[in-house]
């Protein structure tokens, strides 16, 4: 009915989604795992984080959309965050790291 560009950027944003989704199944796993959360106190989070997740993700994909059609500068403002994070991933050696000593974790257990 709409096409085949249409299907195209359909079947874009439902791959993009899905691979996000599938990054939040590990992040809770994680720290799940690394806290032994209880199954009976793991329900509360995981719906929140899902909420939370669509909320933010409608919200930065609207912000971002207005902004690339507002500024075509945007587009390489853009590009080149992604530039920036892909090299900073490459280059952190983080493979020792404990979860538990992370600076925020260690600020939230204080209080």
């Amino acid at each position: 009915v709409y096409g085949r560009d249409h299907a195209f950027m359909w079947m874009s944003g439902y791959m993009l989604e899905w691979m996000l989704s599938f990054d939040n199944l590990f992040v809770f796993h994680l720290i799940f795992s690394v806290y032994a959360t209880p199954d009976h106190l793991k329900h509360r989070p995981l719906f929140l984080g899902i909420c939370g997740a669509v909320f933010f993700r409608l919200a930065f994909i609207l912000v971002g959309e207005c902004l690339m059609h507002a500024m075509f500068v945007m587009h390489f403002v853009f590009g080149a965050f992604l530039v920036y994070t892909g090299v900073k991933t490459v280059a952190l050696d983080d493979e020792d790291d404990d979860p538990s000593q992370h600076p925020t974790m260690l600020w939230l257990q204080t209080k």
